[in-house]
């Protein structure tokens, strides 16, 4: 704390693709979180090389998790 000081937590947004590490931790910390589709996990709702985005919503309830938003990735 004394590096980075006090901030408020609904100015930050999280930005992550691995789900143990980067969404849980931005979840767990109540950060906002763009959540990358794209990336480590994409093999697990993507259907012809693009997200499926009712394969990936089941996804993230099984892995209790709730991004504020998705995209496939960063551009």
């Amino acid at each position: 704390r004394e590096l980075r000081g006090d901030f408020p937590v609904e100015r930050v947004l999280a930005i992550g693709d691995g789900m143990p590490t980067d969404v849980r931790g931005a979840l767990n910390y109540g950060l906002d979180l763009l959540y990358i589709s794209g990336g480590i996990h994409a093999k697990e709702y993507t259907l012809n090389g693009e997200t499926d985005e009712a394969i990936l919503n089941a996804y993230l309830e099984r892995e209790n998790a709730a991004p504020k938003w998705w995209m496939p990735r960063l551009a």
